[in-house]
């Protein structure tokens, strides 16, 4: 995360040395690991090295610090979440969209300055996959470095190891999939809990949940043919999900069939059988997954509960999977949480010692 320590030199005049100092070195100890991006000014950095007692090591990070103030201000100015540390011992608190605020006192208290945590629902693929995609949108964004750990959260599981980070006092980011069956569904059952407990806890975090069904619903129905991902999938179902999308015109994206196609599974008229027939969610499944000349709809197979694991496993498919993500239309659809997700996990070039 980018944490500036917003304060003066009369804020520093005012605070306990031995607070101050303690601060600083796990300040310092963050910024050298690489774990946040840390923001000084150098006024207050050149006063913390002529007057407080530092290891050599973090009045070199200091220094460091010090001499690239100017670009680390910049950089500061574009970022969208920041973590603000002021001198006092106010516990952590949301201002609007893009700041946290915290006392020096309560955020050496916290975990806070530990590496953030990207918690995802499976930690093997989903935490693979989000990391190249992060990756590719550090680029594109012009952030230096990422640090996160992944942790595995597995369906509901993933309300408790909320519930952990928060106990730990943790910076970390929740991706969970939106499970919608159409665009009328509200948020899930796991959505709710997760974004309930965040709201009642202070923290400093994040939950992000996909614009679609599925993570597998990011997977471009073209490049799963194209690489042979499932040899065994029909030909002919192929050309019914791309007929699908191409054949009728969306104002927005989530509007798409394919966004809500249950990639493993399939679609399956038994269960939209089960539905309620005044539900807007069957009324829509009934006419977003009928061909033109279709009465009525027939079922469609799923791809497997692998498909994103040998869809990661094929290093051509991934490779142009991520070229797509840095093209307008993806970028533009799906990118937004992902970018959000950056700025908790923004780090810096660690420092070789």
């Amino acid at each position: 995360m980018i944490i500036k320590f917003d304060v003066g030199i009369d804020d520093l005049l005012n605070c306990p040395a031995d607070s101050l100092e303690e601060f600083i070195c796990e300040l310092s100890r963050a910024s050298m690991r690489g774990y946040h991006y840390v923001v000084i000014s150098r006024k207050v950095a050149s006063w913390c090295m002529e007057h407080l007692h530092l290891s050599r090591r973090d009045r070199a990070q200091l220094d460091k610090l010090h001499r690239e103030a100017m670009e680390r201000f910049g950089f500061l100015r574009r970022a969208q979440l920041v973590l603000n540390v002021a001198v006092g011992t106010t516990g952590i608190e949301r201002f609007g969209a893009q700041e946290f605020r915290i006392g020096h006192a309560a955020c050496i208290r916290s975990e806070f300055l530990e590496k953030p945590v990207l918690l995802v629902e499976n930690a093997a693929s989903d935490g693979d996959f989000f990391g190249h995609i992060l990756d590719r949108c550090r680029r594109k964004m012009g952030l230096k470095q990422l640090h996160y750990e992944i942790r595995h959260g597995g369906g509901t599981n993933i309300i408790r190891e909320s519930s952990r980070l928060l106990v730990e006092k943790r910076v970390f980011c929740v991706i969970i999939d939106s499970d919608k069956l159409s665009p009328h569904c509200g948020p899930s059952s796991v959505a709710k809990s997760v974004k309930r407990e965040l709201a009642e806890q202070t923290c400093a975090a994040a939950l992000l949940v996909l614009p679609c069904r599925d993570v597998e619903n990011l997977l471009p129905i073209d490049l799963i043919e194209k690489h042979n991902i499932c040899p065994e999938y029909d030909f002919e179902l192929f050309r019914k999900l791309e007929r699908l999308h191409e054949n009728r015109e969306y104002d927005d994206v989530k509007e798409s069939p394919l966004i809500y196609f249950d990639m493993k599974e399939g679609l399956s008229l038994k269960k939209i059988g089960g539905m309620s027939e005044n539900s807007p969610s069957r009324k829509w499944l009934e006419v977003a997954f009928r061909e033109k000349d279709e009465r009525p709809i027939s079922s469609i197979s799923g791809f497997g509960d692998n498909l994103l694991t040998e869809f990661r496993k094929n290093g051509v498919a991934m490779s142009e999977f991520l070229a797509r993500t840095q093209e307008n239309e993806w970028w533009h659809h799906f990118a937004g949480i992902f970018c959000q997700a950056l700025w908790i996990v923004a780090g810096d070039d660690p420092r070789r010692t």
